[in-house]
């Protein structure tokens, strides 16, 4: 009996806890954001491009960084880019930000968890927090 329950529960364990990897994670949680997503951004397959859309272009900067980033994620699973990093020079190209203002939105990124520093230079999302940071997102805009 007492076995029978621990296979159970190991089980359970298998089904409902384990990841089968960071990809698995990283989709799992953008479903979840999907519909706030599409407010933000569109995705051009055509032109290998993230474009923020006019309500993106209100927020403060670092949420357009971090905009970029979850489209960069998106882009991704979809095979318009190769990974999900993203380096401070293609934020400046991209987003058309003076490099002094990408790094200070990088640093702020950092500190609220919201990114990881891969190595000088590059970046990832921290899928981890992206519900968190869509949740802080609703609240600014409602502002």
């Amino acid at each position: 009996m007492v076995r029978d329950n621990e296979d159970d529960l190991k089980e359970w364990i298998r089904k409902e806890l384990v990841i089968k990897g960071e990809h698995e994670a990283l989709s799992a949680t953008l479903n979840s954001v999907k519909e706030q997503v599409k407010k933000y951004l569109r995705l051009s397959e055509d032109h290998k491009r993230i474009i923020l859309l006019p309500p993106a272009n209100k927020l403060e900067g670092y949420w357009q960084v971090y905009l970029y980033f979850i489209g960069k994620a998106y882009a991704t699973l979809i095979g318009i880019y190769q990974n999900f990093h993203v380096t401070g020079k293609e934020l400046e190209g991209e987003l058309k930000i003076p490099g002094r203002s990408i790094r200070r939105y990088l640093k702020t990124l950092r500190e609220k968890k919201m990114i990881i520093q891969v190595k000088r230079g590059l970046y990832k999302i921290e899928y981890s927090r992206i519900e968190e940071a869509f949740s802080l997102l609703e609240k600014e805009v409602q502002k």
